[in-house]
Order: C-alpha cells, then sequence, then structure tokens
C-alpha cells in the first residue's frame, strides 16, 4: 500500500511539473508546423499558419546568406532551427521570461534563446510588424550565439543583429534609415544617448522611445568596426574563447573600447544625419495599448483659431498678440497650419480642399510623415497618379518601414495597370501587417493580373485561413 501511494505521489507531482512548466505548457499548445530544409515553425493558432508558410519559404535564402556574410559554415549549426509562434503574450511572456508590460513598453515581438527563436503573432498588434525582417534579426543573434560560444556582449549583439537585419531583402547593408538618422541626431543634441551598461541584461528592459535610440547607436558602433577589415571577425573569433572583451576589443580593433567610444561619438556628430519634422513610431503596439479614435468636439474651435490667425497676419494686428494662447502659437508655423486646415477639411470629408491645403503643407515641410501620407492619398483619389507615384515615393524612400506607403504604392501600380509592381509593393506591405485583409485582397487581385498563379495559390489559402474558412 505504502508502495501504491509513492508511485502515485510520483506520477502526481510529474503531472503538475508538465502542466506547470511554462515551456512545456507552452509547447502542449502548438497547433501546427511548417518546415524547410533548415527550419521548423510552430505555431499555437491556426492563423498563423500564414506567418508559418510565409518564414519557411524565405528562410532558408536568409540563413545562407548570412551565414556566408558572418562568415559561418553551415555544418557549424544545429539544424533545423526551431521558430515558435505565439498567438497569446502571456504564454510568450512565460516562455520568453519577460514580463508583459516589458513587452508592450518596449515593444519587443521576438526573442532569441539559445536553441530556438521565439515570436509573438502580428495578430496582437494593432498595426501589425514586419515578421520577415525581425525574424531574419532573430537569426542574426542565433549565428552569432555559435561564432562568439555565447560570449557577446548585449550591445554588439544588437547591434550585428539590426546591422544585418536588412539580409531578408538582399539589399546593400549599412543603412540607417532616415527615422533613426533623425532620432540619433535629437539624441546627440540633447546629450541623452543611450549609456551602455543601461543596454544590459535586455533592450527589451528599455523605456519606451530609448530602444529605439539603442538600436541606432549600435547599429553605427557596428558599422565603424566594420571600417576596419578583419577587425569583427577577429572580435567574435577571439570572444568565442572566452578572452574578457576589452581585451580582445584591443587585439582585434587594435584600441581600447573606452577609446573606440570616443573616436565613435566624435565620427557620430560628423554625420550629415537628417531631421525630420515628424518621426514614425517604429514600435509595435499590442492592441491593448491602443486607444479608439474619438472625435473631438474642439476641431471647429481649432479652425476658427487657425482663422483668426490668418486675420491678425494678414492685419498685421500686434495688439491682441498677448491674447494668443500657447495651442495658438504652436500652430503659426504656416506649415503646421496648413496641414492642420488640410486635416480639418479631410475629416470634415472635404476632400478637394483638404488637398490644396496639404499641397501648401508640402511645400513648406516637403519629408513631413503626416503631409506625404495625406497628399499621397488624395492624389490617388483624384486620380492625379503622376503626382501620386512623386509623393509616395519619396515617402517610401524616407520611411521604408511605414506599412502605408507599399500599400498605397501596391494600390496606385494597379490603379496604373502596372501588375507586376503592384505585386511587387503589395507583398512588402503584406510583411509588414499580414493580417490585413485589404492588403491581401489587392495582392490577390494584383497576382491575377501579373499571372502569377503559384503565389495566389498559397495567398488564397492564407485569405481563408484569416476568414475562418479553414
Amino acid at each position: 500500500m505504502r508502495a501504491f501511494f509513492i508511485i502515485y505521489i510520483f506520477f502526481l507531482s510529474f503531472f503538475f511539473f508538465l502542466t506547470s512548466h511554462p515551456t512545456l505548457k507552452a509547447a502542449i499548445k502548438f497547433v501546427g508546423k511548417q518546415q524547410s530544409k533548415y527550419f521548423h515553425v510552430y505555431y499555437t493558432d491556426l492563423k498563423d499558419e500564414i506567418i508559418a508558410i510565409e518564414l519557411t519559404k524565405h528562410l532558408d535564402k536568409i540563413l545562407v546568406r548570412l551565414s556566408s556574410r558572418l562568415k559561418m559554415g553551415l555544418n557549424s549549426l544545429s539544424v533545423p532551427v526551431k521558430v515558435e509562434v505565439y498567438s497569446d503574450l502571456e504564454a510568450f511572456s512565460k516562455v520568453s521570461k519577460v514580463p508583459v508590460i516589458a513587452l508592450n513598453q518596449s515593444g519587443t515581438v521576438a526573442i532569441c534563446q539559445k536553441d530556438r527563436i521565439l515570436l509573438s503573432s502580428p495578430m496582437l498588434y494593432a498595426k501589425g510588424y514586419h515578421f520577415l525582417l525581425t525574424v531574419t534579426h532573430e537569426l542574426v543573434h542565433y549565428l552569432v550565439i555559435k561564432k562568439s560560444n555565447n560570449q557577446c556582449p548585449l550591445w554588439l549583439h544588437e547591434g550585428l543583429a539590426k546591422y544585418y537585419e536588412d539580409t531578408w531583402q538582399d539589399n546593400k547593408l549599412g543603412k540607417i534609415s532616415v527615422a533613426e538618422q533623425s532620432i540619433l541626431a535629437e539624441a546627440l543634441s540633447k546629450d541623452a544617448l543611450v549609456p551602455i551598461k543601461k543596454m544590459s541584461p535586455s533592450f527589451a528592459y528599455l523605456k519606451d522611445g530609448e530602444n529605439v535610440t539603442a538600436f541606432a547607436q549600435v547599429f553605427t558602433m557596428v558599422k565603424l568596426i566594420l571600417k576596419k577589415p578583419g577587425a569583427m571577425e577577429k572580435l567574435l573569433g577571439l570572444l568565442a574563447t572566452e578572452i574578457p572583451f576589452d581585451k580582445a576589443f584591443l587585439t582585434a580593433y587594435g584600441k581600447r573600447f573606452s577609446s573606440f567610444l570616443k573616436v565613435w561619438k566624435r565620427w557620430l556628430r560628423r554625420q550629415k544625419f537628417r531631421v525630420l519634422e515628424e518621426v514614425p513610431d517604429l514600435i509595435p503596439r499590442h492592441l491593448s495599448q491602443v486607444e479608439q479614435p474619438v472625435f473631438k468636439a474642439v476641431e471647429e474651435d481649432e479652425l476658427k483659431l487657425v482663422k483668426r490667425v490668418e486675420t491678425e497676419e494678414k492685419e498685421g494686428n500686434n495688439s491682441k498678440k498677448g491674447e494668443i494662447n500657447k495651442k495658438s502659437k504652436n500652430i503659426i508655423n504656416e506649415g503646421n497650419k496648413f496641414k492642420l486646415i488640410g486635416n480639418l477639411l479631410f475629416d470634415h470629408g472635404r476632400f478637394l480642399a483638404s488637398k490644396m491645403e496639404f499641397e501648401k503643407a508640402y511645400q513648406k515641410m516637403p519629408s513631413n510623415l503626416s503631409v506625404l501620407k495625406k497628399l499621397g492619398f488624395l492624389y490617388v483619389k483624384h486620380k492625379e497618379y503622376r503626382k501620386a507615384s512623386k509623393v509616395l515615393k519619396e515617402g517610401n524612400n524616407l520611411f521604408g518601414k511605414v506599412y502605408f506607403f507599399p500599400y498605397w504604392m501596391g494600390r496606385l501600380a494597379l490603379k496604373q495597370k502596372k501588375y507586376k509592381e503592384a505585386g511587387r509593393f503589395l507583398y512588402q506591405a503584406f510583411l509588414a501587417n499580414a493580417f490585413d485583409r485589404e492588403t491581401l485582397s489587392f495582392l490577390i487581385k494584383a497576382d491575377q493580373l501579373a499571372g502569377n498563379q503559384r503565389r495566389v495559390n498559397i495567398l488564397k489559402r492564407h485569405q481563408k485561413r484569416l476568414t475562418g474558412e479553414i
């Protein structure tokens, strides 16, 4: 009887272990798997089959490309690489061991562990996020862990991942986005760079906005190190032998790390970074963080305020300047004034008048995000396709990671019957916001008209997953 009781307690304890251990608990929830030569992608929600199929379609080529750039043989890797997609933020938090509040604050959507890559589903975020770029970033971490024998410091880890993340599209590397340039320029001007020590133990614990600055910083640090041929390769090799970082850096780069930081800051200040009037929010926002739009009753008062400012400027009335409150002072700037009037007219359905105001704003602020978005849309709406193409291309060049521009460039190309071009832009938009039904519908239409039947078949399956038909 006693032996039976002991066996019973053992199996009961084992059962509780299985059901309470976060990794095993999460593993039980996987409902499907997609695989390629080098990757196995697991997911906890059937809709994430969309993500899994797209990842396995591209990741083998990306891995080959990355391993070549990091001078690693594929034979040295443990394949297949495991990728896990979680449709529940709590589950993702438990498996990644990062609190939900830190995930939301930093916009962290993926984490690389020693033996796998963890991903929170894009469906959890208001505007999705570029899942292929994100997994490429984490894949760099995976390779650096192997190459450095897990001895690479965090800032260098993130810098390498940021530098090589564009490998997903085989672009020329080493370019920092204009938005990130602007963020870095502002941090430099305010002496608000993120200290190296503060970046540890993870970028996931940095405050809202700090992690974007930190990524821009470490990107430029890696870029400067890579300017010295062979230095990075030697540094990672020395770290793999467990030589302390400071000694390894001195041997590989020829300077102490403290001296390098001074050189890097001087180099940064010499860069001609472009400063934007408006920088996009580069952090993915969880659905719980996004408020529903509220239409304010003060819009009419704002319009009256603008008209009052215009009248006083025309009449040269200086006597009432003291009466104008702080709010009015902020909109006296001509570009912002035209933008405000344009937005108010747009919200009231007066699109032609709105377009005219945004054209004036564009003349004053040609690289303003809101102006480029609204004016591009209004040109498409009014069938001014040549003007629309110019404005949208400018927006895409400046803000390539903003979903809006490839989406509307694809819509524009469809209207112009440039079907292959439409498919190319809309597929970029799909990668950035995979669960947007409208984007998927237009992409299917573009591919059908371009004769890309192979991708149409895959996309139609995605569409059925999205609508719950399968």
